[in-house]
């Protein structure tokens, strides 16, 4: 089923397409489609709804290509992406839409017991997962690192790869997004055996990316008051959050 905005005005419409790749439960579907749904695609049409002059088309590819269209103009921008100092010089990012948090999974029967953190040196002498080309919780990881602490990074392609790599003891912890790795974990019947540290190990604004190039850009202050309006009616938290 293809997902677009159903809502535009005959006339003087703008089309626009954001991207971004597969990421349950926020947007599930397939690469070179458009999503088959999600809790962030579910905002995103409530959002854009109340900018009724702008037609928006949803794509999945991955997350790479989607920042590099999106940097060079072909796509108009990013969903969920973070705000970085590097992605600042090719976009320009809407309102926060939501927080996130990553948390360190590990499994139930780790040698040695439960593991919680408090400092990045609780963490020397361990390898811990990232998926590739994410600054999710790799960024501080990779400054812990820089700054001395034998920390070994092992990459996964995928939230689902990483996952299925700890169960199999292919590294001692994993970083995954919290509601992600909820999901995924049910999913993969892995419920028990791998559980997360209670602090979370980042925490991080989700917002939209979009093109310098984009034509987009001149409504940017317009959906940002969308963005705070639903967030007073606490519309966001109860689309991304639903009980």
């Amino acid at each position: 089923m293809i997902l677009c905005l159903v809502a535009w005005s005959a006339q003087g419409a703008g089309r626009i397409t954001l991207v971004s790749d597969p990421w349950p439960p926020y947007i599930e579907g397939s690469l070179d489609q458009p999503p088959s749904g999600g809790v962030a695609i579910n905002l995103f049409n409530q959002l854009f709804s109340q900018l009724p002059h702008w037609q928006v088309d949803y794509l999945l590819m991955p997350w790479k290509r989607c920042l590099a269209e999106v940097e060079v103009g072909h796509k108009d921008g990013v969903m969920l992406v973070f705000k970085t100092p590097e992605r600042e010089k090719e976009m320009v990012f809407s309102e926060s839409l939501f927080e996130g948090k990553a948390l360190l999974w590990q499994r139930a029967d780790r040698p040695g017991g439960h593991f919680e953190w408090s400092d990045w040196s609780d963490l020397e002498g361990t390898s811990v997962g990232v998926v590739t080309g994410y600054s999710l919780g790799s960024t501080p990881l990779q400054k812990a690192i820089q700054q001395g602490l034998k920390i070994q990074l092992v990459e996964a392609s995928s939230d689902r790869q990483l996952l299925q790599m700890l169960s199999l003891a292919r590294m001692d912890f994993a970083v995954l997004d919290a509601v992600s790795a909820r999901l995924l974990l049910a999913e993969l019947g892995l419920n028990a055996q791998i559980v997360a540290s209670r602090k979370p190990i980042d925490r991080y604004e989700f917002h939209i990316g979009f093109s310098r190039h984009s034509r987009f850009v001149e409504s940017l202050g317009e959906l940002d008051r969308a963005i705070q309006e639903m967030k007073m009616r606490g519309e966001i938290e109860s689309i991304i959050y639903p009980r």
